[in-house]
């Protein structure tokens, strides 16, 4: 005979004492709690409990057991899906916002959307998600997020995950467990879109002459520079010529927009334009320079006027991901919802056959 085990009264306080029913975890773990509200929250416990049952205090038998007078409901899910999901079954005015623990890990997450879903729990099913899209989890693991969301067809929680993965290393995640249970195809287009977003960020900084301004390329420009930037006149809001204009810049301008391209892949924001490192580097370079150094009547100095373009360059950036996400988000959403309605309609065809239980 197993011997009661309460749960932790600082994580679950619905062990209560007028309970007409005990739960019981995968691993051995009690709870006293309600056939009634676990009815309301889910029709298929309500189906369950409405069945005529035999009970036997001392079989093992698959015959229901009783333990303190309760009938034993012996449950699939482990200690740390239900201590999650029995709260969320419960009027939140008996047990409160402090007893609603949210789950530490995306494990644990994963682990109570599946069960509302099995139970057809509707309303623990909507907090889960909420808990899905925490930002704990979504700037620390966004592709796990993103492969969990696809998993239980939440196009919209996945398209919000995809948006968080461009500020991380698009497989900087080395352990994604519920990666094998989704499509191949619904992973090929979150790395499509990663790379469609960064190519859009990159070609800002490769390509300066296509977007400055003669405003924008005054904060750059150095009579001492090494190096020419050409400024094409499309370029120049009031110029319908086709003449262009060259603009001298120092070589460690060079070796910033380098240093920026570089970190774009793995950082994909126009706040990679402001990396503390590589703006120190330029900080000290424009120290060197007498020119750029010192203050004219026609100029701040390069040390007040490089910040500037530094926040121009920034915004920049961010305009093109936006359109790049203008231009593939929407197809990118497309194609999801697409393989996700397909994954939808292959499991209810093994439903049919009686091959899974959805």
């Amino acid at each position: 005979m197993s011997s009661y085990q309460t749960p932790s009264p600082n994580l679950l306080d619905i062990d209560h004492p007028d309970a007409d029913i005990l739960v019981r975890s995968a691993d051995g773990v009690n709870y006293r709690t309600f056939r009634f509200l676990l009815s309301m929250a889910s029709p298929i416990l309500k189906d369950m409990f409405g069945l005529p049952r035999q009970v036997d205090s001392e079989s093992t038998n698959g015959v229901d057991e009783i333990l303190d007078g309760l009938p034993v409901v012996q449950f699939a899910e482990d200690s740390a899906t239900l201590r999650h999901l029995l709260p969320l079954c419960y009027p939140v005015s008996y047990h409160g916002v402090r007893v609603i623990a949210k789950p530490n890990s995306l494990a644990e997450v994963n682990g109570v959307l599946k069960a509302a879903r099995k139970y057809e729990m509707d309303g623990a099913f909507r907090i889960a998600v909420a808990w899905l899209l925490d930002p704990a989890f979504l700037t620390t693991e966004p592709l796990r997020v993103f492969t969990i969301a696809c998993f239980h067809r939440l196009s919209d929680e996945a398209s919000t995950a995809a948006r968080c993965t461009l500020v991380h290393p698009i497989l900087h995640e080395t352990n994604i467990p519920e990666i094998s249970s989704i499509n191949a195809g619904l992973l090929q287009s979150v790395l499509l879109y990663h790379r469609h977003c960064v190519q859009a960020a990159i070609a800002v900084v490769e390509n300066l002459d296509s977007w400055m301004s003669p405003t924008t390329s005054n904060l750059i420009k150095c009579t001492k520079g090494e190096n020419q930037i050409v400024i094409a006149s499309s370029t120049f809001s009031d110029s319908t010529s086709k003449t262009t204009r060259r603009v001298c810049v120092h070589h460690w301008l060079s070796q910033y927009m380098t240093s920026i391209k570089t970190a774009l892949p793995n950082f994909c924001s126009g706040a990679a334009a402001k990396d503390v490192e590589s703006l120190a580097r330029a900080l000290v370079a424009v120290v060197k320079c007498p020119v750029c150094s010192t203050p004219s009547s026609d100029s701040e100095g390069m040390g007040r006027t490089f910040p500037k373009f530094v926040e121009v360059l920034a915004t920049k950036i961010e305009q093109e991901i936006s359109k790049g996400m203008g231009r593939t988000f929407p197809k990118f959403v497309e194609v999801l919802a697409t393989k996700i309605e397909q994954e939808i309609s292959k499991s209810l065809v093994r439903a049919e056959e009686g091959n899974e239980w959805l």
